[in-house]
């Protein structure tokens, strides 16, 4: 019996082919979601997601509803103003912080 060993080893160059090979074959990615809203839209969806915590809690401070939305800093900020635009809000400062609760 002969103790030789097959090498499995392949030529360089046909790796670099077999790697092209399957990206060619690869599917082709598919979009997250095909619907683009626009940054008004955005900040409206922000909106309404403000104004149903303060429908849900009464009243919150700009850290709170970040918290309870899941909104960034930006986010409340631009949602505030459209609420506010539209009347919907009341602005209380309580000491060194403003508390938002619909009007």
């Amino acid at each position: 019996m002969s103790d030789k060993k097959q090498s499995s080893a392949k030529p360089a160059g046909s790796a670099a082919k077999q790697s092209s090979a399957k990206q060619a074959t690869a599917k082709p990615s598919v979009a997250k979601s095909s619907v683009e809203i626009t940054r008004g839209e955005e900040i409206g969806l922000a909106a309404g997601k403000i104004w149903h915590c303060l429908e849900r809690v009464g009243e919150a401070s700009p850290s709170k509803l970040e918290a309870e939305t899941g909104l960034n800093s930006k986010e409340v900020q631009r949602a505030i103003g459209w609420l506010a635009r539209e009347g919907k809000l009341i602005i209380e400062r309580d000491g060194r912080t403003e508390v938002f609760r619909l009007a």
